[in-house]
């Protein structure tokens, strides 16, 4: 009783709307079986005027076949001057005659409506798609405007999307069931760029017709730039010295002479760096930053300056380091040797490169201190090696001899090449001779080798002279090009590089079997003159 009274208590709160509804079929008298329908009614206020507020509308509905209920249901709606969009929803699933019926609640008025339920892939038909494009060329400024052709009309959805040169796509796949002009309107930073519309029909009818994917190729005019840009897109906060760290950068070069992008963090880490070879030309590039593992504990757990310069650009970041890396500190790292006065000498690698690519120049710096109270002279080397093999060339062969005065230190770079040898872990050793001794000091790290020409599979590679790649000590990045060449460059995964030596290779093939071919031509010619 309670419950009733707080309900009826409620409903005289409610304000007093005099309206009047009158509510009609407007389903089609001919529907297809598995189709879904949503405007199954319309509902009418009799009494709306302009400027009046919305109704609610609650209608009851049912469908049955051969007088036996098949469902019912329900929905509300909001009402001005009237309404059908979103009237109920109906999909039936067998063929045949069945009856509608609505009632709006608390109302007299029952309306009821037969339909007939066919299905159409039984029913055939001959449709065909055609995807047509108002132009081929549009402004930067307009959205590229589309439509789809039917040279029959039945019931259908068309499938319909966007990609590019490289299938991949750039707008997703929607369903339509209706010819209306479709719009898109692109933001990319390229001069010109091309995209393919792409269409699909599902003709809802047993088709007989082959063409039903149609695809267009269009062009935009991108907004001209002139002036370069660099842009920092991802970089991490904080690393463990000893890391490597990727800086994700997207470059683009305008009107500039200049074609070089750095990646610092001064005394921390080792210098990167990446080159746009091409005027307007943009480069998205996943560069590799190879932290110094602090081994001896010089540097500060603190915030560092993350520096990208170039093209008249510099971007400053803060990146914290912290920690020791113990990967790249298990080797030895120093050597202290007394001298005859009891005062030591000390030798230290201070920097080298733990990540070597194959065709590239590595550098190793050394600290000799000389704390004794006589000068000494010492006569240096490095070597990289795999066992009993020397893959630098020559183990001494870039020996360098310098002279201390007592009490100075100083810092001498070795330079090592490896010209070729498979990818993994290697050694590489500095070899330190003072004066006459006879046992030298040797001091060694573990380097890996990686090896440029290797190539992912599934790699797109176009315009690759458009831009390049040098570091120091670091894996090459990953880079993604567009060219002002052509409306759309991708590549993914690697770059592709060649050593002169494989160039070499490959030009003296196409000599071998050029050589051939005009043998063979010659021979066949002259045993024919026979």
């Amino acid at each position: 009783m309670l419950k009733t009274k707080i309900i009826l208590l409620l409903l005289l709160l409610l304000p007093v709307v005099n309206a009047q509804m009158t509510i009609e079929t407007y389903v089609d008298d001919v529907v297809f079986m598995d189709s879904e329908y949503t405007r199954l009614f319309k509902i009418k206020n009799t009494t709306y005027s302009s400027g009046g507020d919305y109704v609610s509308v609650t209608v009851n509905y049912n469908l049955s076949k051969n007088n036996t209920l098949v469902f019912s249901d329900f929905f509300t709606v909001d009402v001005k001057s009237y309404k059908y969009a979103n009237t109920g929803t109906l999909v039936i699933g067998e063929v045949g005659e069945f009856v509608l019926c609505g009632q709006i609640n608390n109302s007299e008025q029952i309306i009821c409506k037969t339909i007939n339920v066919i299905d159409t892939n039984t029913i055939p038909c001959n449709v065909s798609l055609e995807l047509t494009s108002t132009k081929k060329l549009y402004e930067n400024n307009e959205s590229i405007k589309y439509s789809f052709e039917l040279d029959e009309t039945f019931d259908y959805e068309i499938e319909y999307w966007i990609e590019d040169v490289f299938k991949n796509i750039l707008k997703k796949k929607y369903n339509t069931s209706n010819d209306n002009q479709k719009s898109y309107t692109p933001k990319f930073s390229e001069t010109d760029k091309a995209f393919i519309l792409c269409a699909k029909l599902h003709a809802k009818c047993n088709n007989t017709n082959e063409n039903i994917y149609d695809e267009k190729l269009v062009v935009k005019k991108g907004v001209e730039r002139y002036n370069s840009e660099v842009e920092l897109l991802d970089y991490p906060t904080e690393a463990t010295f000893g890391d490597i760290v990727h800086v994700k950068t997207r470059a683009f070069r305008g009107d500039s002479g200049k074609t070089v992008v750095y990646i610092r963090i001064p005394n921390a880490a080792t210098t990167s760096k990446f080159y746009i070879n091409s005027k307007f030309s943009e480069a998205i590039v996943n560069t590799p930053v190879q932290l110094k593992p602090n081994c001896n504990g010089r540097l500060k757990n603190k915030d560092y300056d993350l520096l990208i310069e170039g093209l008249d650009n510099v971007i400053t970041k803060k990146i914290h380091l912290s920690g020791t890396s113990t990967k790249n500190c298990d080797e030895i790292t120093k050597y202290k040797t007394k001298t005859s006065t009891s005062k030591t000498i000390n030798y230290e690698i201070i920097d080298y490169e733990p990540i070597i690519l194959i065709g590239t120049t590595a550098k190793t710096k050394l600290l000799i201190e000389n704390n004794d109270d006589e000068k000494h002279s010492f006569s240096v080397y490095s070597y990289i090696y795999r066992g009993p093999k020397s893959y630098s060339g020559e183990r001494d062969a870039n020996t360098k001899t310098i002279t201390l005065q007592a009490s100075t230190d100083a810092q001498i770079t070795l330079e090592n090449i490896v010209l070729e040898g498979e990818s993994g872990d290697y050694k590489l050793k500095v070899v330190i001779r003072k004066d006459d001794l006879k046992t030298p000091y040797e001091l060694t790290k573990t380097v890996s080798l990686q090896n440029p020409l290797t190539v992912q599979s599934g790699v797109q590679e176009a315009s690759a002279q458009s831009a390049s790649f040098e570091s120091v000590g670091v894996a090459q990045p990953i880079i993604s090009i567009a060219s002002d060449k052509l409306p759309v460059i991708v590549s993914r995964n690697s770059i592709i590089y060649e050593s002169k030596q494989v160039k070499l290779k490959k030009q003296l093939a196409y000599i071998v079997l050029t050589g051939l071919m005009l043998f063979n031509v010659f021979y066949f010619l002259g045993r024919k003159n026979l």
